[in-house]
C-alpha cells in the first residue's frame, strides 16, 4: 500500500455491534476524518464530529498483508468532545480487479478508551465502523 492513499478525507460511520437481526443498525458515530500529510507509518490528523466536537488522532499505519490502521482519538479541549478517548483498528479493503467504481475504503472497529459525559457514556463500548475515501 502506498502510504499517500490515507493522506485526505474518509467519511466515518459506526453502528452498535448486536446480533439481532430484527434490529435496525443503531449509530454509534459518523464525521469526516482528516489524516495529514506526516512520516511513513504514522497517523495524524482530525476527526470532525460536527456539533458534537471534533478529536485529534494520532497513531500508525502497517503496510503488509493486511494493511492496517492503529490510531488514538482524543477530544479537543473547548469542544463538546474534550474528554472523550477512543481507539480504532482498522483494515484497508482490496480492490477487486473487476470491480466497478469501488471506493477506497477501511473497516475496523472502535472501543470507547475512557468514560466521559459525566459518565454517562462508559468505557468498553465496541463498535464497527466504515471509512470511504472521499477525496
Amino acid at each position: 500500500m502506498n502510504p499517500e492513499i490515507l493522506k485526505g478525507k474518509w467519511l466515518y460511520r459506526s453502528f452498535i455491534d448486536d446480533s439481532d437481526p430484527d434490529k435496525d443498525p443503531r449509530l454509534f458515530g459518523q464525521g469526516i476524518l482528516t489524516f495529514k500529510e506526516s512520516c511513513f507509518g504514522v497517523i495524524e490528523g482530525d476527526f470532525d464530529f460536527g456539533q458534537w466536537g471534533k478529536m485529534e488522532v494520532k497513531g500508525s499505519a502497517f503496510f503488509g498483508d493486511p494493511n492496517s490502521l492503529n490510531f488514538r482519538g482524543r477530544g479537543i479541549a473547548d469542544t463538546p468532545s474534550k474528554d472523550w478517548v477512543y481507539d480504532y483498528k482498522g483494515y484497508l479493503l482490496p480492490k477487486w480487479v473487476d470491480g466497478v467504481e469501488q471506493k477506497t475504503a477501511v473497516v475496523g472497529t472502535v472501543i470507547r478508551a475512557e468514560d466521559h459525559s459525566g459518565g454517562q457514556a462508559k468505557a468498553g463500548v465496541v463498535a464497527s465502523f466504515i471509512m470511504i475515501k472521499i477525496d
